[in-house]
């Protein structure tokens, strides 16, 4: 245990260090987008989320994708949803479409009670990806929390031929059958 500590407590003294050069650098170059995103990586990981926010969120058009969604991770855990679901919307829109975003943007919609818009991004990971189990999981429970039922049978049709049978599968349909 103390040999935990001194070791997180070196590594915290040592992370504070660079924050503050990298601070004290940014003074010296304000515009430069390089610094901004490597001290809101470091902001992050001292767990200084409002820094990070403050610090990556106004530059958000010249961040890559890597910082962008260290911002969106910010916002999550401060709980604000509707930041994050701009940000991912932001990586889709110029980064290009990749399904783990969308599937990200799916679940900040639920967060925000947007099933609907939920529903439909997780249509479009579906469609992306056949493959992507934690979708089809998703989708299912938000046809069954609203009552479509319908739909929740067919997708766990497709799901079980994609993925096989499971414990989970079977039942759903028992009761949705029943």
């Amino acid at each position: 245990i103390i040999v935990i500590l001194f070791f997180t407590t070196i590594f915290g003294v040592e992370l504070d260090s660079k924050i503050h050069k990298l601070e004290a650098k940014l003074k010296a170059a304000p515009n430069s987008t390089a610094l901004r995103s490597r001290l809101g990586k470091l902001y992050f990981k001292n767990k200084q989320l409002k820094k990070c926010i403050e610090i990556l969120s106004s530059e958000i058009d010249e961040l890559g994708k890597s910082h962008k969604l260290i911002l969106a991770q910010c916002y999550l855990m401060e709980k604000r949803f509707v930041d994050q679901s701009a940000v991912l919307q932001n990586i889709i829109d110029s980064r290009g479409d990749h399904y783990t975003v969308r599937f990200q943007l799916a679940k900040s919609y639920i967060l925000q009670k947007l099933d609907d818009k939920a529903a439909e991004q997780l249509l479009i990971v579906i469609k992306a990806n056949k493959k992507f189990k934690p979708a089809y999981n998703l989708l299912i429970d938000l046809f069954l929390k609203a009552k479509n039922y319908y739909e929740a049978r067919l997708l766990i049709e497709e799901s079980r031929t994609l993925f096989g049978e499971s414990g989970k599968t079977l039942s759903l349909l028992c009761e949705l059958y029943s």
